[in-house]
């Protein structure tokens, strides 16, 4: 069994191979629950501890003399309802690449990191999408300079998501919930007296007269 370690900033290595159940399995570690585990068997324990996400297993990485480093993985084992905490300890010594190696690490990790950027960056995008939806609060401008028999402004049509317009009936429907502010305004001949309503929902909530 072998255990390579690269860092994606440096490009550094370190390796340990050749390695045999006696060197990572003690009595202090050994997953008590089976003992007929084989060495594939904790390969394979161990090949999922580095593989799995970081809140699964514990994964320390502690520097040495010598520029070796130490990865200690600390993983729970679940059966019948118990749970045994795990230790594997593993020094691994430096291991120099060839230098295509290295140049090849470096754009692995540089594409890595762009590739979090642009995620980082959609993520923003869409919040800033967000926020300018909910800053821009919906508004209409309309006008109406004819009636029907029951005195009833026909608007002219406009274009609009949040507000839906009954020319028919002269009726204004709100689709978002809010609290609105309504501003009228009035052009009329001089000299002539008239009226004009407010309306909610088949209720009179405002009149306004004018001579």
């Amino acid at each position: 069994m072998g255990i390579w370690l690269q860092s994606l900033g440096s490009g550094k290595q370190w390796y340990k191979g050749n390695m045999e159940k006696t060197d990572c399995v003690t009595p202090a570690n050994a997953i008590p629950v089976i003992s007929t585990l084989t060495p594939t068997d904790y390969v394979e324990c161990l090949r999922d501890a580095l593989e799995c996400q970081s809140g699964e297993v514990d994964r320390t990485i502690t520097s040495m003399e010598g520029d070796c480093v130490r990865l200690e993985l600390t993983m729970n084992i679940r059966f019948l309802s118990r749970i045994w905490a795990i230790n594997f300890e593993f020094d691994l010594e430096p291991f120099a690449p060839d230098r295509m190696d290295s140049l090849v690490s470096k754009v692995r990790y540089q594409q890595d990191e762009l590739s979090r950027m642009k995620q980082h960056e959609t993520k923003l995008q869409c919040e800033l999408a967000e926020l300018r939806a909910q800053v821009a609060a919906p508004c209409i401008l309309l006008q109406a300079s004819h009636r029907d028999t029951m005195a009833r402004l026909q608007w002219e049509p406009v274009g609009s998501d949040s507000f839906v317009l009954n020319g028919r009936h002269g009726d204004i429907r709100i689709r978002e919930p809010g609290v609105y502010t309504i501003g009228v305004c009035v052009s009329g001949i001089s000299k002539v007296t008239g009226k004009i309503s407010l309306w909610k929902n088949g209720r009179n909530i405002h009149q306004r007269c004018w001579l």
